[in-house]
Parts: C-alpha cells; sequence; structure tokens
C-alpha cells in the first residue's frame, strides 16, 4: 500500500559545498603539478687564490651553499664558498691528501656542520642511491631543495634541483658550471642558473652518478637535502 507519509516527507537538500565537490576533485585532478622554490642559484667561483681547485671542481660547494642558503643567509654569498674552501680543502691545498668536495658524503657531512655551527634544527637527509622521481618530487613539494650527482662530466658533477614542472616535464635545476646540452652531451657558455632539464634526459645522467656511487649495481638517483627533523 502507498504510504502518504512518504509523500509529504522533507527532501534532504544537498547543501551548495556538497553540490560543488565533485567539481572541486575534478579541478584538484586535473590541476599539473608545479614547483618553484626561491632559492639562491649560484656560480662555480673561478677562484684565482685556488689555483688547485680549478672552477670545474667546485661545484660541490657551492650546490651546498645554494642548499644552506635556504636557512642560512651567509650562505648567499661567495664568501661564504671561499670560507668552505679554505677549511675544508686546507690539506689538499697544502700538497696533502685529496680533495675533500668529490665525495657526497662529504657535503652531508658539511651541511651538518654548519646546520649545527649556526644553530639551525634540521636534518640532513642523505639517499647514497636508488632514489627515485617520485622521492624528489615529495621532497620539493614539502619546500625542500635537493643536492644531486649527475655524470655531466667524466669525474660527475653536483647540482641543485628546485622545481618541478609537470606541463614541461622537466626539473628546474641550479647547475652551478652552466647550461648542460643534452642533444650534443656537453655544456655550452650559457647560463646554467634557472634552466629547466627535460626529467628523461636528465635522469640518464643522475642514474649514471649512481651506478658509478655503488659500483654499477644500483641505478636511481644519489641526493641529500635539509629537511625537518625526522
Amino acid at each position: 500500500m502507498f504510504n502518504l507519509k512518504n509523500l509529504f516527507k522533507p527532501k534532504e537538500e544537498k547543501s551548495i559545498a556538497d553540490l560543488m565537490k565533485p567539481f572541486d576533485e575534478l579541478e584538484k585532478k586535473s590541476q599539473p603539478v608545479e614547483i618553484d622554490l626561491p632559492v639562491q642559484g649560484n656560480y662555480q667561483l673561478d677562484n684565482k687564490a685556488f689555483p688547485k681547485i680549478p672552477p670545474s671542481s667546485q661545484c660541490g660547494y657551492t650546490s651546498l651553499a645554494v642548499l644552506l642558503s635556504q636557512f642560512i643567509e651567509a650562505a648567499k654569498s661567495d664568501k661564504f664558498i671561499e670560507d668552505m674552501i679554505t677549511y675544508f680543502e686546507k690539506n689538499f691545498l697544502a700538497g696533502k691528501g685529496n680533495r675533500f668536495g668529490l665525495s657526497m658524503v662529504n657535503h652531508v657531512f658539511m651541511a651538518q656542520f654548519y646546520l649545527k655551527k649556526y644553530g639551525i634544527d634540521r636534518q640532513v637527509i642523505f639517499k647514497p642511491h636508488s632514489g627515485t622521481l617520485d622521492d624528489i618530487i615529495e621532497i620539493l613539494k614539502k619546500g625542500y631543495a635537493i643536492g644531486v650527482a649527475g655524470m655531466m662530466t667524466s669525474s660527475g658533477h653536483f647540482m641543485v634541483i628546485s622545481g618541478y614542472s609537470e606541463l614541461r616535464k622537466a626539473f628546474k635545476v641550479q647547475d652551478p658550471y652552466k647550461l648542460f646540452d643534452f642533444e650534443k652531451g656537453k655544456y655550452t657558455n650559457q647560463s646554467g642558473l634557472n634552466v629547466y632539464y627535460p626529467v628523461d634526459r636528465f635522469l640518464k645522467y643522475l642514474e649514471a652518478s649512481s651506478l658509478m656511487a655503488s659500483n654499477n649495481t644500483k641505478k636511481g638517483i644519489r641526493y641529500y637535502y635539509i629537511g625537518d627533523k625526522i
């Protein structure tokens, strides 16, 4: 039997927020990932004061300064990089031992050293090899630039990733040397600061560094960054 009560039962009206929710979700899904962190890029120093350390070998210190500059104002200056080289390459410049700044492990040590020196309550997270593209994007989403290593030269090269563009399919990079030409596989005379390196081509050079560091056993990306304490 038909229930007359149902006829007069008030309809449940959805709020405007409920009605708009499907459209909001659709809009969120359609938004491409675009990250551009406000870090200061630095060029490798042409230090005549350090004849044993040519500019092509200063990428590690320069990249480290870019990462530290997120938290330490002094790290934005050339003098900060010069002081790092003077302090950590003291033995090498005196003709004793190897260059300290050649190793990403040592970059991690130096980052921790300066965070402690300036009283910055942060942690250095290090991935010696096998990092993924998703790792990099998630770190960038948290607002942290990332130091990476790539075999752009026969001895390797250090750079900073400071952004990502899903539309461009590229990482925004602070390359302290110059602009790398992926077509020719060599550096140009153009600036490498605030440039976009295509993910697919860039990844091959990053993976080559990971393979080198792991004796050809691990691919992926080797990186470090300064983030929140775990």
